[in-house]
C-alpha cells in the first residue's frame, strides 16, 4: 500500500428544523487523494479531530487500524 495521510471530514446533518455539524477522520492515499478508510461523526469539536489527524500523521499510523484509533480516542 502506498503512503497515507490523515485529514478531517466535515458533515452537516439535517433533521426537520435542526442541523448539526460533526467531524470525522479519513485516511487518504497520497498518490491520488483517494479515501482508503474513514470514520464519520466522531466529534462536534473540529480541534479534537484535527489533533487526532495530526497525531496519526506524525506517528505514520496504518489505516488498517483506523477503527481502533477512533475507539481509543472516544474512550479517552
Amino acid at each position: 500500500m502506498s503512503e497515507v495521510k490523515y485529514g478531517i471530514i466535515e458533515e452537516t446533518y439535517h433533521c426537520f428544523e435542526k442541523t448539526r455539524t460533526s467531524y470525522g477522520i479519513a485516511a487518504y492515499d497520497v498518490d491520488d487523494i483517494t479515501v482508503v478508510a474513514s470514520a464519520h461523526d466522531v466529534s462536534v469539536d473540529v480541534n479534537e479531530i484535527m489533533t487526532l489527524a495530526n497525531k496519526c500523521n506524525e506517528l505514520q499510523l496504518s489505516c488498517d487500524h483506523l477503527c481502533d484509533i477512533v475507539n481509543d480516542f472516544l474512550a479517552e
